[in-house]
């Protein structure tokens, strides 16, 4: 018998041999059961501190970027594509617990211009750049890890692609997409059809003239409805007037367009872009300015080949917007970011051809311009713009009421599994143990660390990492999603 000065030891209950089990760290700071911790490059554990949004990642280079563009590839990776004074390159984007972190870029071409590009596949993309002074090119871009690898000789579109004209990419199937720019030789807006064959090479099809206005255009938006749909858009440089159409693709065609409408009139001048994202096959929103002063959103409804206009909702009053991101959540909401000396976001809502805009949130306190978006797991938003010198990254939870993301490139370790101070050693339920501390959890449902509050977890809190499963109301197995 175990006896202690005569007595009989206690037995170890079913708790305590658990808790055993788990590993021990030393806290760097007082914490509480269930406190959701990361360790610290010294070894001790620190609790996850929540705050309003992730601090921009700065970009590699030390110059402002005159163009950004960036696309989704998986749900924790994304590629930007940035050019700034004499350099293109591309890079890859991955995010780990709301942080994102940046691979080696390539650089790809030396003239200045407008960059463009779109998701193919997980691992694969295309981008559209100027290559030469007066050509605009097409070439292939596949992933491995963080390593890009670009295809051999750049593809000419045979659109002029000059500085000072715009044009844009937008992906029907990971085999095929739409370019859409401006023909110097014809003076018309113009659109190809490129087709992906062997994985990397690209064949386009005929040009098709997609509107002969008789002017120049530098304002080019291009958005895939369907694998053989999509709608474009443009400004003309009178910088007042700007057209939309419907375009129907049959095999390496643009094969027919809808009647061509009036996007916007407006009696002033502005040079800002026309931002456009799909919502569903037969809905997407535009951001653009209703008056030099005024910047809007609206909804186009396509029937057929035909686009009807929602109401347009002015979004931000009192100065000309020249930076904006349009990224779709869901086929009913958006978020819109601009700049104006301070990023601001905002999170809306669709019914219908009707917007009801969201809050307006300060995302960064600096000149955060931000020129692009994708959205990448559990409604994590990576918007990509830049500040004097420099381009960056900023991570936002839109979907989340408060908005909380973690501030940490750390990744979380787990729970905290007993209250403790400073410099005290606690055990810690990390991936694989089974915790009983919790309480109202749904047998068999994932849930979500509580990133908001920093200790425990949420079932509705989806923009957050996930924690594990619920075995019982009390008990979950923590899997992180595996």
């Amino acid at each position: 018998m175990n006896t202690t000065f005569g007595f009989p030891k206690a037995p170890i209950s079913a708790s305590e041999k658990l808790l055993a089990s788990f590993p021990s760290f030393k806290l760097s700071e007082a914490m509480t059961v269930n406190d959701i911790v990361k360790v610290l490059s010294d070894g001790t554990i620190r609790k996850l501190v929540p705050v309003a949004f992730a601090t921009p990642v700065a970009g590699t280079g030390s110059a402002t970027p005159i163009s950004t563009s960036a696309a989704r590839l998986t749900d924790t990776t994304f590629v930007v594509a940035y050019a700034v004074s004499g350099t293109y390159a591309v890079v890859i984007g991955t995010v780990v617990d709301n942080i994102v972190s940046f691979g080696t870029p390539v650089t790809f071409s030396s003239t200045t211009g407008v960059v463009t590009l779109a998701r193919l596949t997980d691992t694969s993309f295309v981008l559209g750049y100027s290559y030469t002074s007066s050509g605009v090119y097409c070439r292939v871009g596949t992933v491995s890890g963080t390593t890009i690898s670009l295809a051999g000789t750049p593809v000419a579109t045979g659109l002029w692609g000059t500085t000072g004209q715009g044009y844009c990419i937008s992906a029907l199937s990971s085999t095929s997409f739409v370019f859409f720019g401006y023909n110097g030789s014809t003076n018309a807006q113009a659109g190809k059809i490129g087709i992906i064959s062997s994985g990397t090479t690209i064949t386009f099809g005929a040009e098709a003239t997609i509107a002969t206005t008789g002017t120049a255009t530098s304002i080019f938006s291009v958005e895939a409805l369907t694998a053989t749909t999509f709608v474009a858009i443009w400004r003309l440089n009178d910088n007042r007037t700007s057209y939309a159409v419907i375009g129907v693709v049959t095999g390496n065609a643009i094969s027919s367009l809808g009647t061509r409408v009036t996007h916007k009139a407006m009696t002033s001048s502005v040079s800002d872009p026309i931002e456009v994202t799909r919502l569903t096959d037969t809905t997407f929103v535009t951001s653009h300015s209703r008056t030099d002063t005024i910047s809007c959103v609206k909804i186009g409804t396509v029937t057929g080949t035909d686009i009807a206009w929602g109401t347009e909702v002015d979004f931000y009053t009192g100065f000309n917007l020249s930076s904006r991101a349009l990224v779709a959540l869901s086929a009913t909401s958006f978020l819109i970011a601009y700049n104006q000396s301070t990023g601001y976001l905002r999170v809306c809502t669709v019914s219908g051809n009707v917007i009801t805009l969201g809050t307006q949130t300060v995302f960064s306190t600096t000149n955060a311009f931000p020129h692009a978006g994708c959205i990448l797991k559990n409604n994590l938003v990576a918007l990509i713009g830049g500040t004097a010198g420099q381009w960056e990254t900023v991570i936002v939870c839109p979907s989340s009421v408060g908005v909380t993301v973690e501030n940490s490139a750390l990744p979380i370790l787990g729970f905290l599994q007993e209250s403790g101070l400073p410099n005290q050693v606690k055990r810690v339920a990390t991936v694989g143990n089974t915790i009983s501390s919790l309480s109202g959890l749904t047998t068999g449902s994932k849930h979500y660390f509580n990133i908001g509050t920093g200790n425990g977890v949420n079932t509705a809190l989806t923009t957050s990492p996930i924690a594990g499963t619920a075995l019982s109301d009390k008990k979950l197995l923590i899997d992180r999603g595996a």
